[in-house]
């Protein structure tokens, strides 16, 4: 009927359409792309699991898991207990959470 390679055992209004199926993958990638960081150094992708928001690549590069700017230790964070300044990233966060905002934005 709708003229598709076969789709069984959906129906044919049940099948994706070429437009809503570029918007999921649009969306898909956009989710991913929010989610997934990338060296400054050797370009290799990582994500987060658990831990603290200073990161350090296989390659030695060291970065800051928030704002993904290279950094060189940890005074480019705010630490539990301190006062938090404005200019710098919290030394830990709620993964979920931030991924969270991340997908959001």
């Amino acid at each position: 009927k709708c003229h598709k390679d076969s789709h069984i055992p959906l129906r044919c209004n049940e099948v994706e359409n070429d437009d809503q199926a570029r918007a999921r993958k649009y969306i898909e990638d956009e989710m991913t792309k929010a989610l997934i960081r990338e060296c400054y150094k050797c370009k290799k992708s990582f994500i987060k699991i658990d831990g603290c928001n200073k990161m350090t690549c296989t390659c030695g590069a060291k970065m800051c898991y928030i704002c993904r700017k290279p950094i060189t230790d940890y005074n480019h964070f705010n630490s539990p207990g301190d006062t938090v300044m404005p200019n710098k990233c919290p030394l830990y966060s709620t993964n979920r959470l931030l991924h969270v905002d991340a997908v959001k934005a």
